[in-house]
């Protein structure tokens, strides 16, 4: 679903913290080597996370990785607003009541000739009963095999199954 603010939406689920990180890595690096400019909305911590799993993997992007921010965020309408206005793709990871509130703000926030993508990320365990309409919220999916459309990735699992 796009809508009147170009806000192009992504989703993904994730069973731990370290889950969402591995899942989340190869994607962030493909963005900033097309210099696409990437923040995140963490309702937790990542921080010792993810520079733990960078010193195991040595990538050439480290550095702006960790710089992304991956510490835990209030959700401070100013800060939200710095945000939205200085970044092309963000990454919020919470509650779905988290991500919801935050959505609101980047709404809030976003111009309307701004080209922005919001990636939701949602603890499976949190959301096993409302899957389907997160999907029907969202026009992509990211798993670890990338970015796929909401239709190709249904259609994929139910071949699966």
């Amino acid at each position: 679903m796009t809508d009147i603010n170009n806000i192009k939406t992504v989703c993904s689920f994730y069973a731990s913290e370290w889950h969402l990180l591995t899942m989340l890595l190869p994607n962030i690096d493909k963005k900033i080597n097309k210099g696409i400019k990437i923040t995140t909305v963490l309702e937790k911590n990542l921080q010792n996370n993810m520079e733990t799993l960078l010193k195991k993997l040595k990538l050439e992007n480290e550095s702006k990785i960790l710089n992304i921010g991956w510490n835990e965020n209030e959700l401070n309408p100013n800060r939200i607003k710095d945000l939205v206005r200085n970044n092309e793709y963000i990454i919020v990871a919470g509650t779905v009541e988290y991500i919801n509130e935050a959505h609101l703000l980047i709404k809030e926030y976003a111009s309307k000739n701004q080209v922005l993508t919001v990636l939701d990320c949602y603890d499976i365990n949190e959301c096993e009963s409302g899957i389907k309409q997160i999907l029907d919220m969202h026009e992509k999916v990211l798993n670890t095999a990338g970015e796929r459309n909401i239709e190709e990735y249904v259609t994929t699992i139910k071949m699966a199954n």
